[in-house]
């Protein structure tokens, strides 16, 4: 049976220079050939598409491909040699996917390099593209096969070995963001730090933020990834060092964390959520913006701006292990895959072993649900609040979204000019891709005063110290609540100074009464309880004149909050 193919051509005429050696460009035509036979191989859930004739106009509408890929009309424009071709898949939700000649190898822990030989013995691959430094047991092949079908029957004829824990196909995907709507970005009372009740909202439903940063604004020990499309690193409001793409087939990306192409606008507003600048009389302001934040482009948004984007699994991998040797302690993923690969799972495993913290929005369809990567084990699925202390009625929920954000009407640094949500260099977005960086912002001020959290510890702390948005406790549609900044920040700060002999939680703090770290209503009770007490015995008696009274109310009250800041 003959069969359509859309064909990945590696051209042997335009080389480009990589770390790893010289890279063909790539080009996108129309081929055919025979049925592959080796479906069990595909990743679970993948399945071949209808097979049906993809024109020109077709392949135009495609998207944006990795740099150097271009569209080329199989009639007018001929191809002398396809070095690969793969027929089009279609992934479990219904989107386009590619095979290309790499496949993830995870060995199990333990084996031997004699058995990784044998077990490598009857296929043909060029070479190891990496093994992982970061993500132990993890090993990226480029395979000397020129179809798709060949692949697949690699990853058959070796994923029974014994040295194996998993074998899987690099593929090319279809995925999207997670955000759902703009607003006037002249809408500039920013609820989700400071809710008084603007707009209607509920007062003092929000993050806390003017606590948490009594304590921290961020610090550059260690640093905050953005996994998107990239994120405008000249936007005057963002001070990003120089991150990395890795939408390349170099292992440790090319320099520039920046944007690619005019879709590319997802990116900048999820690192304004982290990372604005503060004090600079400019528009917004991130949670954490002391923090190091560094922008990894990982997908190719599509050319009809929609929030499409195409991607292959081993820039996210790529990008994971590149994070590991950056101080990274806190990633965000404001993305929805298409499938759900073991490779980005393991990858996200290893460096959650190791001490860092993921974060991902938990989608934006209003169901009992979470989308990939928020629903694996290892990362924090975050859902979205309104400023009436909801769940916005676009956001996911369900037994595993344990942990909401602000995610409605967010304004935010938005992708300079007409290419952006807006016209202006800000935007009020909305949706779960909102919410997930600004709990990993407040992951980053935590880690910045309680640098010793494991990420164990730390997701523990955001639970015991959430406000509720429903029934007290944990519920389906709005899980334990939202994340409360300032609560959090304050009980890593405490965690972290029980653990120092030489810290103390109130240092030259005699307003805090009874010793708890805070000076509160609790001790403001106690001064009006000893109120026009006179003589030496006056608990109440701060300036030490003899009595308690108004001098020692103002002390109380201009000490108000956290000691020992």
């Amino acid at each position: 049976m003959q069969a359509i193919f859309l064909t990945m051509l590696y051209t042997l005429s335009a080389g480009v220079s990589t770390d790893s050696g010289t890279q063909s460009m790539h080009s996108i035509v129309v081929g055919s050939g025979s049925d592959p036979t080796a479906a069990e191989a595909l990743p679970r859930g993948f399945r071949f598409g209808d097979r049906r004739v993809i024109r020109t106009a077709n392949l135009q509408q495609a998207g944006a491909m990795p740099p150097g890929w271009s569209y080329r009309d199989p009639v007018a424009q001929p191809v002398d040699e396809v070095l690969f071709d793969s027929q089009e898949l279609v992934s479990p939700t219904g989107e386009p996917a590619w095979l290309t000649p790499q496949v993830f190898i995870r060995w199990r822990e333990g084996c031997r390099a004699d058995q990784r030989r044998d077990s490598l013995s009857c296929i043909k691959f060029e070479h190891v593209l990496h093994d992982y430094r970061n993500l132990p047991g993890l090993s990226l092949l480029r395979l000397d096969v020129g179809t798709g079908e060949q692949v697949l029957e690699t990853i058959e004829a070796i994923r029974g070995h014994e040295a194996i824990r998993f074998v899987e196909a690099d593929l090319m995907v279809r995925g999207s963001s997670a955000s759902v709507s703009t607003d006037d970005p002249l809408f500039a009372d920013s609820w989700y730090h400071h809710n008084t009740g603007q707009s209607g909202g509920l007062a003092g439903f929000d993050l806390n933020s003017l606590e948490a940063w009594e304590f921290t604004t961020g610090g550059t020990e260690h640093a905050v990834l953005v996994i998107d499309v990239g994120a405008e690193e000249s936007h005057p409001d963002l001070l990003l060092p120089e991150g990395r793409d890795f939408t390349t087939d170099v292992i440790d990306g090319v320099p520039g964390g920046t944007i690619g192409n005019e879709c590319d606008r997802h990116g900048t507003p999820v690192a304004g959520c982290v990372a604005s600048i503060r004090d600079n009389g400019l528009g917004s302001l991130g949670i954490a913006s002391g923090s190091r934040t560094l922008s990894v482009r990982t997908f190719i948004s599509t050319l009809d701006c929609s929030g499409a984007w195409n991607a292959q699994w081993s820039w996210t991998v790529n990008a994971l292990n590149w994070g590991a040797d950056q101080g990274v302690r806190v990633t965000n993923n404001s993305n929805y895959y298409s499938g759900a690969p073991e490779s980005i799972a393991s990858a996200y495993e290893s460096t959650r072993l190791n001490g860092i913290v993921h974060f991902a929005a938990a989608g934006n369809w209003g169901i009992e649900d979470e989308t990939y990567p928020a629903s694996l084990p290892t990362v924090e699925g975050i859902g979205s609040a309104d400023r009436f202390g909801d769940r916005s009625n676009f956001s996911n929920y369900g037994s595993e979204v344990i942990l909401f954000g602000p995610g409605s009407q967010i304004l935010t640094t938005d992708m300079s000019g007409s290419a952006g949500y807006d016209d202006s260099e800000y935007a009020a977005v909305s949706g779960t891709s909102f919410a997930g960086p600004l709990v990993a912002g407040v992951a980053s001020l935590m880690l910045d005063v309680a640098p010793d959290l494991t990420p164990d510890e730390l997701v523990e702390i955001l639970h015991e110290t959430c406000r509720d948005m429903a029934a007290p406790g944990l519920d389906l549609e709005t899980g334990l609540g939202l994340v409360n900044a300032g609560s959090a920040v304050e009980a890593a700060f405490t965690l972290a100074c029980l653990a120092d002999p030489d810290c103390d939680l109130a240092p030259d703090c005699p307003e805090d009464s009874n010793g708890d770290g805070q000076v509160n209503g609790s001790d403001l009770g106690t001064l009006l309880g000893y109120w026009g007490c006179a003589g030496s015995d006056c608990k109440g008696d701060l300036n030490s004149d003899g009595f308690v009274d108004g001098a020692d109310l103002t002390i109380i009250l201009a000490a108000w909050g956290a000691c020992g800041r």
